[in-house]
């Protein structure tokens, strides 16, 4: 669950018995794929780092760098053996929840930038 208290953004979690997600299942969005996310983990220069895969269109996956910081001033040092193609924190386009619609479409002057750093 997340939430906006005050500006400050709250996420908690927890575990849910197997009886809630059959439930949660059966009330499943029909506007919504389902989402296949591989997520890789790692600390570089006292920072966590989550780099989140979700297969896209066959043959693209979109790869998405999450920084985990309680500083939102702070502007986090980046690994330099990453590649990053842009910003886009804040942008609805690469939420989860947005992503998982069944119309998605990554935007096009991303899916060029794309295509262009792979040739």
């Amino acid at each position: 669950m997340r939430y906006d208290i005050s500006g400050e953004k709250v996420i908690k979690k927890r575990q849910i018995t197997a009886r809630e997600y059959i439930e949660l299942c059966e009330m499943k969005d029909p506007k919504k794929n389902k989402i296949l996310k591989i997520r890789q983990c790692f600390t570089f220069d006292r920072q966590y780092f989550i780099v989140e895969t979700f297969k896209y269109l066959d043959p693209y996956y979109i790869s998405i760098l999450r920084v985990e910081t309680t500083d939102e001033q702070h502007k986090p040092k980046l690994p330099t053996y990453l590649d990053v193609l842009r910003e886009v924190t804040g942008e609805d386009h690469y939420e989860t929840w947005f992503m998982a619609k069944i119309d998605y479409k990554m935007p096009e002057q991303d899916f060029l930038a794309i295509q262009q750093k792979l040739a």
